[in-house]
């Protein structure tokens, strides 16, 4: 059984048994600017949809064997604390891709770091290293994505263990 926090309208967790969870199902600024223009979650067409903060999450201890979330912990008040949930409800695997602190978005054709607005917060490799050792986790691969003609860094990619 699976869970993704933070599913929006691109949610991962897909079998019977999956959940994906969102707490916000109104159209925000991040999804006007990609394909989904505006657009609500259609919480109808999502597998097992919880409507339920990342921080706060609405299940057992140990749940779930993998745990996923995709560009969401740069956008909550306390990402420790929605880590540490993240670690709670999983019995093996957490998953989690987040912008990186020093990522560049191209501002027409000149680069600028972190102007998104949605972007509030960029992670690095250190600070899961840490904060997973904190949750009692294993970090068990870790990588940071380059991107653009500059070859700046992007996003942080880990998968832990507990």
């Amino acid at each position: 059984m699976n869970l993704d926090v933070g599913c929006g309208h691109n949610f991962r967790a897909r079998s019977q048994e999956d959940v994906n969870v969102d707490l916000n199902v109104k159209p925000t600024f991040h999804r006007s600017q990609n394909s989904y223009a505006d657009s609500a979650l259609d919480t109808k067409k999502i597998p097992n949809f919880v409507l339920a903060d990342a921080q706060h999450l609405p299940f057992r201890n140990n749940v779930f064997e993998k745990v996923t979330s995709t560009s969401v912990l740069e956008h909550v008040k306390n990402p420790m604390l929605m880590l540490s949930e993240m670690a709670r409800v999983s019995n093996r695997f957490i998953y989690v891709r987040t912008p990186h602190r020093f990522c560049i978005v191209l501002n027409g054709k000149r680069p600028v770091f972190r102007t998104k607005a949605h972007v509030t917060r960029g992670f690095s490799c250190s600070w899961f290293t840490k904060a997973f050792e904190f949750l009692h986790c294993k970090v068990l691969h870790n990588q940071v994505l380059y991107d653009g003609p500059f070859g700046f860094p992007s996003d942080v990619v880990v998968k832990a263990e507990k």
